[in-house]
């Protein structure tokens, strides 16, 4: 006889954990050493929300709560629905932060500078 902690449940996929983690550290990564990650991020969110972010903004600013709350946010949703078995929605949103981030950033830096 063989004991099962799961009793029929399926183990949460090893990339959704890693998308989830991922969203996760970046969002913290954001805030706690927003200095660095501005050299990157800071010009493209400009060029995006027509708002920029200062060197030291607050927590709740508009273009900086994209930034960190929307990976936070997205992590604890896909979480939620990879717990309530909702695998292609639990993805969707683990991959949704890094494809908006990733598409506003390089579209910015990829693209010639007319199209901006």
């Amino acid at each position: 006889m063989s004991l099962s902690l799961y009793e029929g449940k399926r183990r949460d996929p090893m990339p959704l954990k890693v998308l989830v983690s991922a969203n996760v550290v970046f969002g913290l990564c954001s805030v706690l050493f927003w200095e660095p990650v501005s050299l990157v991020i800071a010009e493209p969110i400009l060029w995006a929300t027509g708002q920029g972010i200062g060197t030291r903004p607050e927590l709740f600013d508009y273009p900086f709560v994209l930034i960190w709350l929307l990976p936070i946010a997205c992590a604890c949703i896909a979480w939620i629905a990879s717990k309530a078995e909702w695998m292609k929605l639990a993805y969707f949103v683990a991959f949704y932060p890094m494809l908006y981030l990733g598409l506003v950033v390089g579209w910015y830096y990829l693209t010639p500078a007319q199209w901006h």
